[in-house]
C-alpha cells in the first residue's frame, strides 16, 4: 500500500514540479521581454511587476512536494553519534511528522488567506486581477506537499516497525 502512495505521489510532485518551473520560466521570459522594451521601447509590459509577487509564490510552493519526496532538506545527522541508530531513526520520524502536520497548517492559512482574498475582491494594482486564484493555487501545492511529506513520515515508521526495509527507498 505504501509503495502504491509513493508512485502516486511521485508522480503528482514530478507534475507539480515541472508547472512550478514553467511558471517561472515563463516569468522569467517576461521579465526579460519587459526589460527589453522597456530599454529601447519605452514600451514596459505592465503584468510583469503586478503578477511577479504572485507568479513566484506559486512556483515556490509546487516545488516543495518533490523536494519532500526525494528528501532533499537539509538535515544535519548528529544524533545518532550520541543516541545510537534506533533512537536517532525515532528522531528522524518524529521530526517528518511534525514537518507534515506544519505543512499541513501552513496550507490551511493559506486556503484562510486566499478566502479573504477573494471576499475582500483583492486585485493586482495595475492590471486588476484577482489573486485569490492564485493564493488557492499555492495553498493546494502547500496541501499536496503536507500530504507527500505524511507519506514520507508514514516510510520512516515503517522502517522503525520493520515493515519496511531500510535500503527500499522511493524512485
Amino acid at each position: 500500500m505504501l509503495g502504491k502512495l509513493e508512485a502516486v505521489a511521485i508522480t503528482l510532485s514530478k507534475a507539480l514540479n515541472v508547472f512550478g518551473l514553467l511558471v517561472l520560466l515563463f516569468y522569467a521570459v517576461m521579465t526579460l521581454a519587459d526589460g527589453i522594451l522597456r530599454a529601447f521601447w519605452n514600451a514596459p509590459i505592465e503584468a510583469v511587476p503586478d503578477l511577479g509577487g504572485v507568479a513566484v509564490a506559486v512556483a515556490v510552493a509546487c516545488c516543495f512536494p518533490i523536494a519532500f519526496m526525494l528528501q532533499s532538506n537539509i538535515t544535519i545527522k548528529f544524533a545518532e553519534l550520541a543516541v545510537g541508530p534506533r533512537i536517532a531513526a525515532m528522531f528522524d520520524a518524529g521530526a517528518a511528522i511534525l514537518v507534515s502536520i506544519a505543512m499541513a497548517f501552513i496550507a490551511f492559512q493559506l486556503f484562510v488567506y486566499a478566502g479573504q482574498e477573494t471576499r475582500a475582491g483583492d486585485s493586482t494594482v495595475m492590471l486588476e486581477i484577482r489573486v485569490a486564484p492564485f493564493w488557492y493555487t499555492v495553498a493546494a501545492a502547500i496541501a499536496c506537499a503536507a500530504a507527500v511529506q505524511a507519506i514520507v513520515a508514514a516510510r520512516y515508521v515503517a522502517r522503525l516497525t520493520g515493515a519496511v526495509p531500510q535500503s527500499a527507498e522511493p524512485q
